[in-house]
């Protein structure tokens, strides 16, 4: 016709496997004969949906590899319409195992396919028993696992694993699976994706994309959330007056001093440093409260009290903040009174001995001894 298609084109656009199988067993049929726009019958199968005419088309020896005007194929069109029907015509024929179909915006993979379609993870394993690589990657150099990850796909991310998938893979920006599961947001699947990662063989003392390291920059963290809550509690979070909820931990931050429990006991590197030199045991000093028992578990995994940072200080257990700032407050109102003042004289030399220990770089020497005796 005008736009240059054939009767079998305009069989396999209506989906019409009788008029395809007549057609196909004419003498001198062209199977691969393209309209204007350099499609060929095969092509229009696909972007119809038809799988038994794509099946047909391809049993007759219609080529399945031409492309058309736009650069594209009869299997890019399946993956963009994420067509699973398809897209298992060409793979149960061991076609197009490790397509990706790179002219979309968002490409996919065979195996990120699988995860759109339920987390299959049946097909998955065929398919890379078939020949799929199991650390193809689709968009932004991802793979699988990264994809799983990004997901939330527990399933997916456990036969991955059995597959014996690459756990330490970096995408296109550097980012290993277990980086992306660090910087997200702290859910209840966080904790499971670490201990899945770690005990399939990922390693947990690898640099990320900026060259921090898990284990610090989670320290960093929970250190950053501790103070955060210690500053809006103010003068009344440290008072007689402190509220119950504030001695409290929040969810927040169980969660982050969680994961790094879970990285210690994945036997992450425990002396790396970030960019300003600082170890997890120097993130773990500086918390205001409830650092005893995370101090104590770091240094007996291990961990360094000796190595300095670009500053040239070692990690120690800083006084809190209420300890030195509310405690001068403290002790000027008591000087104010004529009864009050040995005892606001005693808090003013403790507060100031505390700031003055602390930019020592010595800290609270006596309770850092006492934890790492008992």
């Amino acid at each position: 016709n005008l736009e240059g298609e054939t009767a079998l084109m305009q069989a396999a656009r209506r989906g019409d496997t009788l008029a395809l199988k007549q057609l196909g067993a004419a003498a001198g049929i062209d199977l691969g004969a393209q309209s204007k726009e350099g499609k060929d019958a095969l092509m229009y199968a696909t972007a119809r949906g038809c799988a038994s005419a794509t099946a047909l088309l391809l049993d007759l020896g219609a080529p399945y590899d031409s492309v058309d005007n736009a650069g594209e194929r009869a299997i890019d069109s399946a993956f963009d319409k994420k067509d699973r029907a398809c897209c298992r015509v060409f793979w149960d024929r061991n076609l197009y195992l490790n397509h990706v179909n790179s002219c979309r915006a968002a490409p996919d993979s065979p195996l990120s396919l699988c995860l759109d379609w339920g987390e299959d993870t049946q097909l998955m394993r065929e398919l890379v028993e078939k020949g799929t690589d199991v650390n193809i990657r689709h968009r932004e150099g991802l793979s699988a696992v990264h994809a799983a990850v990004q997901r939330v796909a527990v399933k997916t991310l456990a036969a991955l694993v059995e597959l014996k998938a690459d756990l330490d893979a970096t995408d296109a920006m550097q980012r290993t699976p277990l980086e992306l599961v660090v910087r997200a947001k702290r859910t209840e699947d966080s904790l499971d994706f670490v201990q899945r990662l770690c005990a399939g063989g990922a390693n947990p003392s690898l640099p990320m994309s900026d060259g921090n390291y898990p284990l610090v920059f989670s320290a960093r963290r929970l250190q950053e959330i501790t103070s955060k809550a210690d500053r809006l509690l103010g003068f009344h979070g440290h008072g007689f007056n402190k509220p119950v909820e504030a001695r409290i931990p929040s969810e927040k931050e169980n969660r982050w001093r969680e994961l790094v429990q879970v990285l210690i006991s994945a036997n992450a590197e425990l002396n790396s440093q970030d960019g300003e030199g600082n170890t997890a045991l120097h993130y773990c000093g500086k918390m205001p409260f409830r650092k005893v028992e995370l101090w104590k578990r770091l240094r007996q995994a291990g961990a360094s009290a000796k190595i300095r940072n670009l500053e040239g200080r070692r990690p120690f257990l800083h006084f809190p903040r209420a300890f030195k700032e509310e405690s001068l407050y403290i002790g000027t109102l008591l000087c104010a009174t004529i009864v009050g003042l040995p005892f606001g004289l005693i808090v003013l030399v403790e507060s100031g001995c505390a700031h003055g220990l602390d930019r020592a770089g010595i800290g609270n020497f006596w309770l850092q001894r006492w934890i790492e005796r008992r």
